[in-house]
């Protein structure tokens, strides 16, 4: 019966060097050799992903409400929101978001008496010139709700009711 040899690259049982009183096999040199090669060839490819600079979007230019440019924004980008009266109930779940509006007197998030106005479950979030009104009735409802949120930056904004 005859053996099957498996042989790796650079591993050549049958040259063998002499040392001392044993031998040690080329082999053993090739597989380092082979590990330093690959372990090269790991770092000269290894790209890391480059995450894209901030960007700056635009409501209702870019999209026509804010929700809908909290939800197709990314971490670090400024949402900037020009003047008028947006019906609704914003929530930011995306950390370092920038919401700046336009005027902070003319610039309103109105909640039309449903819920919590702007809910932030994100961290680093800055919130600038806005008027927030007409939260929901319930005790739990509010204009601002900071859940589990950190280093949030929120100011130059009127509160009504």
């Amino acid at each position: 019966m005859q053996r099957m040899r498996l042989y790796i690259i650079g591993y050549y049982p049958h040259k063998n060097l002499k040392r001392g009183n044993g031998y040690i096999s080329r082999g053993f040199t090739g597989f380092f050799y082979n590990l330093i090669l690959i372990s090269m060839l790991v770092v000269a490819f290894n790209v890391l992903p480059l995450e894209a600079s901030p960007e700056l979007i635009t409501v209702p230019d870019e999209y026509l409400s804010i929700q809908e440019a909290i939800n197709n924004s990314r971490h670090g980008d400024t949402i900037f929101v020009k003047s008028g009266i947006y019906l609704e109930n914003i929530a930011v779940d995306k950390n370092s978001l920038r919401l700046v509006g336009e005027n902070r007197n003319t610039t309103i998030i109105d909640g039309y008496g449903t819920g919590i106005v702007v809910y932030v479950e994100a961290n680093n979030t800055e919130l600038n010139g806005f008027t927030i009104q007409n939260s929901g009735g319930n005790l739990t409802d509010s204009g601002i709700y900071l859940n589990h949120s950190f280093n949030n930056f929120i100011s130059n904004k009127s509160k009504q009711q």
